[in-house]
């Protein structure tokens, strides 16, 4: 999962198939482990899609 948003106390979560732009999850920050992991994923030209968020993830999860 990709952190999309940062609130005081949550985050919204998104994978790009199940958790979508549209629908990210909302999950407290203790409930979440970071990593040491960054996933560029800008796409200045048309905004930012769910093929862009799953494109990011392949790269450390191999391609599903």
């Amino acid at each position: 999962m990709v952190v999309l948003e940062v609130e005081a106390d949550y985050v919204h979560l998104v994978d790009g198939k199940l958790r979508t732009l549209a629908k990210p999850k909302k999950k407290k920050k203790k409930h979440v482990q970071p990593t040491c992991y960054t996933i560029d994923i800008t796409a200045p030209q048309r905004g930012l899609q769910d093929a862009d968020i799953r494109k990011g993830l392949a790269q450390y999860t191999g391609p599903k």
